[in-house]
């Protein structure tokens, strides 16, 4: 994977009740940037200031209470519509958050013994499709100039087959 692109993961946890497993889980500095946030404004706030071109954000959200999140996600999307949601509720409130949310979550996890196995590899997904965004851009890019440089070419041959028909 590239090496200059760092995942920023913006964790909204009401009780505090799964941010420490998840910054002994994202260890490594070099690769994510963990900012823990209990307050909603805060967290929006954060989340909208930080503009880095090609970093991938991910927010993951610990709502123990799904109804008014509906609420908060499109606040969400205001603030940053590229960023990946990951949505943690407890188990037996899930149903109802895939009901009542109407806005596009990437994944929806129960608070239980395997969320942070759920979370480590739903972030490398979301990492791996950011990743390939961005490299689809630059093939298109590349394919852009590839065509415009044999469409100018077979204008510079055509040119000089009608003006100099002798070398042709």
């Amino acid at each position: 994977m590239a090496k200059g692109i760092k995942t920023h993961l913006f964790l909204l946890d009401d009780y505090r009740s799964f941010t420490g497993d998840v910054r002994k889980k994202f260890s490594d500095s070099s690769r994510y940037a963990i900012d823990s946030f209990q307050a909603k404004d805060e967290f929006l706030r954060k989340l909208a200031s930080e503009r880095q071109s090609n970093a991938c954000k991910i927010a993951v959200l610990g709502i123990h209470d799904p109804n008014g999140a509906d609420q908060l996600l499109s606040e969400l999307r205001k603030a940053d519509a590229h960023s990946g949601i990951i949505f943690l509720c407890p188990p037996d409130k899930i149903e109802d958050a895939r009901k009542n949310v109407n806005l596009n979550v990437d994944c929806f996890i129960p608070l239980n013994g395997n969320a942070i196995l759920r979370i480590h590899n739903t972030v490398k997904k979301l990492f791996s499709e950011h990743y390939l965004n961005i490299y689809r851009k630059r093939r298109n890019r590349s394919l852009l100039a590839l065509l415009a440089f044999i469409i100018l070419t077979g204008l510079a041959i055509l040119i000089a087959s009608l003006k100099f028909p002798e070398y042709f």
